[in-house]
């Protein structure tokens, strides 16, 4: 028995080793959703 259903339909993600993605789902750049800021505080 599996705890979760299958989504209905898949899409290929256009990535190659993300491979199918639910047809729902928009793929993005992690870049595009998050700010990634550096800091010098363990110098």
């Amino acid at each position: 028995m599996k705890k979760w259903q299958a989504y209905p339909k898949y899409k290929d993600s256009g990535i190659e080793w993300l491979g199918q993605v639910p047809e729902h789902w928009e793929v993005k750049r992690l870049k595009q959703l998050a700010f990634v800021r550096f800091s010098n505080v363990n110098k």
